[in-house]
């Protein structure tokens, strides 16, 4: 018998059935491939390479899909709200391939990917900005452009479902439990997936894990976890012995500490040569001085974790891996070498060539223990080189505020000349010939070392000045970080001087930068070039020098030092530096009582905030204003009315403006002591005026009393 043919019942069943089968795939398909585009962009546009992308798929199958599962809960969430899927797409990939293309241009520059606390960073985090080229800004719109293009071609070209609001409101909850139970809290995927915060090394971490979800392992580890030792009794227990002097040191010498922007020693690279030492002095000056390998935690930028470490004693190594300790952890009084020095007496100033704003160094110098903070906005009619504040004129205010205080004195000075990015152009002339390099390296290099002798003559101002003092001084310099010589370590992998920080000997002389510690009144000089320094063992090697007592961090430091524990890498190089762990657990129980703990460390009180600290080198004050009558008007012999007020007072500078009676005048400095504004047209009786320093931000960061006066 022949089998039956389908009646019209049938046959209708069997339409609608597939018509239903194909609306439902068509309605299914774009939620579950739409995320894995995404996914594809973002990871492509991070690593740069398709090939990267597809080994990663294949290598790591669950860190894959993690992070496919919180770009497809993302979807549902967006669906409901802008109702179309393909415009969900776009905004979703448009956020995620930004943040990758930001990330990748970091890690091309500065060795490290975009991490959850640059976000906090805000103005700073644009300082990494001025390196990108233009065509690293191409490459960097380009993944965007693409992300638009494929978007809007879907828009256009393709069928779009229509999913009503029940069904979008059941995906969007389903969406926000997926991520909410996977990614939030203590992040239930880590288990699940089996996924490894890998938090010495975030370039590492985001390989492994992916860019999105890289960067929530990373938000997981923004607050720091209490050792499980960590207890009263444990904290009390470490041996803190106070170190002895081997060497006679006057009472209270100065000590003067310097930061230079980007220091490092450019004759290192050995293929390559110079047409003359540009650090002529500094190499001189190595021969009768305390000199070593200073070991920095940050590359290419990141300047003030070296400043956090050189101060507080602190490590951030001890802290989440690209963190700023700055801008996430200094939110409450710390122990510094400026609050040491001032309990025995000396003043305590910091001085940066720069923003007061940045870093939160307006701030964080407050909780330091300082008594007064002269940033850029106190320099006045300073000379400038490539658009920043010059090297010597943050000498000659070093010796100038030494000068004016009775007291021994503390300084801690922070330059930025030679801030990159190092193109040609940047200097009126490159004076030093540079050979053995390509073309666009030798520009970068010859460049860079153009800026170096400059710093090199702005050392020798300042040792000049101290050299036949009466005053004992001690000079500390050094570098916070090595500069970025081109796009990845292009000069210094063309030189054969390190490739990358993966192999150890190659993170040694990435993250290593000269110092040398000088003084004007003894002999005793030591040769540390057979060992490297972390930046936090500098603090008591400058007390030690200075013959000052240091706290009970500085004096385990100093027991930690003589040990032969004079350095902390990275977490993955303990083994290779042979580092002692008991040392290196008493030292993060004292990291953390400070930091973050009870305090239990601490001998006597707590420290408190600076509450005298001020802005500047000295409060600014209006003490007499008198109207100026007449002033010559060209022709000889005429005057006519000025119109003008002259202000008498102290620590004016030319970024200042006056204020009557609440408004702008037109102000004209002269001189820290004298300023000229012009008067309102119609005056009725007293006039209240006041001096004003504002910042980059139209903040208010330092001022005069009101000053009242009739004219």
């Amino acid at each position: 018998m022949g089998q039956a043919l389908p009646g019209n019942g049938d046959m209708k069943n069997m339409v609608f059935g597939k018509r239903k089968f194909a609306s439902g795939i068509g309605y299914i398909l774009p939620l579950l491939l739409l995320p894995f585009l995404t996914l594809a962009i973002t990871e492509v546009a991070h690593r740069s390479s398709f090939s990267s992308f597809f080994g990663w798929l294949v290598t790591y199958p669950g860190q894959w899909f993690s992070g496919y599962l919180l770009l497809f809960g993302l979807l549902l969430v967006l669906l409901l709200l802008l109702k179309r899927v393909y415009w969900a797409f776009i905004l979703l990939s448009l956020a995620s391939v930004t943040v990758a293309t930001i990330s990748r241009m970091k890690m091309k520059y500065r060795g490290e990917p975009l991490l959850p606390w640059d976000f906090k960073l805000g103005g700073e985090a644009l300082d990494v900005s001025t390196f990108f080229s233009f065509q690293a800004i191409f490459h960097t719109l380009l993944p965007i452009a693409v992300v638009l293009v494929i978007g809007l071609v879907m828009v256009w070209k393709l069928p779009s479902p229509n999913y009503r609001l029940v069904p979008r409101l059941i995906l969007a909850v389903a969406g926000l439990v997926l991520v909410f139970g996977m990614f939030g809290g203590t992040m239930k995927a880590r288990q699940v997936f089996a996924l490894e915060a890998i938090n010495w090394d975030q370039s590492m971490n985001y390989d492994q894990n992916g860019m999105v979800v890289g960067l929530l392992l990373s938000a997981q580890y923004m607050e720091v976890q209490e050792p499980k030792e960590y207890a009263r009794d444990a904290v009390e227990a470490i041996p803190v012995t106070s170190p002895k002097l081997d060497h006679e040191a006057p009472k209270a010498p100065n000590i003067i500490m310097i930061m230079s922007e980007a220091f490092w020693d450019p004759t290192r690279l050995e293929n390559v040569t110079f047409s003359r030492d540009p650090l002529q002095f500094f190499h001189q000056l190595e021969k009768e001085s305390t000199t070593g390998n200073l070991l920095v935690p940050v590359y290419g930028g990141g300047t003030v974790n070296t400043e956090f470490e050189a101060l507080t004693s602190l490590s951030t190594q001890l802290l989440p891996s690209g963190s700023i300790a700055y801008a996430n952890y200094v939110r409450t009084p710390q122990e510094s070498l400026a609050s040491i020095l001032k309990k025995q007496g000396y003043e305590t100033t910091a001085i940066h060539t720069y923003h007061n704003w940045f870093y939160r160094r307006n701030e964080v110098y407050r909780l330091l223990g300082f008594d007064r903070f002269v940033s850029g906005e106190f320099f006045s009619n300073a000379e400038k080189r490539s658009g920043y504040i010059a090297d010597q004129e943050m000498s000659k205010r070093i010796i100038e505020e030494v000068k004016n205080t009775d007291k021994p004195s503390f300084i801690y000075a922070v330059s930025m000349e030679n801030h990159g990015p190092y193109r040609l152009g940047k200097n009126e002339e490159n004076t030093i010939k540079v050979s053995g390099l390509s073309e666009e390296s030798t520009n970068i290099l010859e460049t860079y070392v153009q800026a170096q002798t400059d710093v090199d003559e702005s050392l020798k101002m300042l040792v000049d000045a101290f050299k036949d003092s009466d005053e004992p001084t001690i000079i500390v310099f050094f570098g916070d970080h090595l500069p970025m010589l081109g796009e990845e370590y292009s000069v210094y992998r063309e030189a054969g001087y390190f490739q990358d920080s993966i192999d150890y000997q190659d993170y040694l002389k990435m993250y290593n930068v000269p110092f040398v510690m000088w003084d004007n009144f003894s002999s005793d000089h030591q040769n540390y070039d057979n060992t490297y320094i972390s930046a936090f063992h500098l603090a008591h090697m400058a007390l030690s020098k200075a013959g000052a007592k240091g706290n009970e961090l500085t004096d385990y430091l100093s027991g930690m030092f003589k040990e032969g524990m004079t350095f902390l890498p990275r977490k993955d190089f303990y083994g290779q530096a042979h580092i002692n762990e008991e040392m290196l657990e008493h030292y993060n129980l004292l990291h953390y009582d400070r930091l973050f703990g009870e305090g239990f460390s601490y001998r006597g009180d707590r420290p408190v905030a600076n509450d005298q600290f001020i802005m500047g080198s000295g409060t600014i004050a209006i003490n007499k204003a008198e109207k100026l009558e007449s002033v010559a008007d060209g022709s000889p012999g005429q005057k006519q009315p000025s119109g003008l007020i002259r202000l008498t007072g102290s620590n004016f500078v030319s970024s200042g403006v006056v204020y009557i009676n609440g408004k702008v005048a037109e102000t004209t400095f002269v001189n820290d002591g004298e300023v000229h504004a012009k008067l309102p047209d119609k005056i009725s009786g007293s006039l209240t005026i006041t001096f004003q320093v504002n910042d980059s931000l139209n903040r208010k960061i330092a001022g005069s009393e009101p000053f009242e006066f009739t004219p």
